[in-house]
């Protein structure tokens, strides 16, 4: 059977319909092998933050763009770097399979990495809870 055939003879055959979107720039190297990946196999709609922008600000600027394309039908949603904020989110509006990258934690970034936040801190448990939400709530 040729190839033309075979295409021909399975219609039903789609791309699977993606939203990808992170906190960061799509620019973020782990976040730009992660949508180059997914468009050499699906429709991807690719939403991301701005360049040197901070992460309120990205995030404010994301969810507008992630609201209207949570509307469209999609068949999964990858939340890579940094979207911890966005799980519980895209949780309560899609029923879509949701695969989330976290990369790093809060905690790990904010009290070991960067050290602007005491280990004690209402802010680290803050963190640490973000992290447990975002885990508990993703798919895969």
């Amino acid at each position: 059977m040729s190839s033309q055939t075979q295409a021909v003879s399975r219609p039903y055959l789609r791309r699977p319909r993606i939203i990808f979107a992170c906190g960061r720039e799509a620019g973020y190297v782990r976040n730009a092998m992660i949508a180059r990946t997914l468009r050499a196999n699906a429709e991807v709609t690719c939403l991301a933050g701005q360049p040197a922008a901070s992460l309120s600000r990205n995030l404010a600027f994301l969810l507008p763009q992630l609201l209207s394309a949570l509307r469209r039908p999609h068949d999964l949603v990858v939340l890579g770097f940094y979207s911890h904020p966005l799980v519980p989110i895209v949780r309560r509006l899609s029923r879509a399979p949701l695969l989330f990258d976290p990369f790093v934690s809060n905690y790990d970034t904010l009290v070991i990495d960067r050290g602007t936040v005491a280990s004690t801190s209402i802010l680290a448990r803050m963190a640490t809870a973000l992290d447990k939400v975002a885990l508990r709530q993703a798919t895969g």
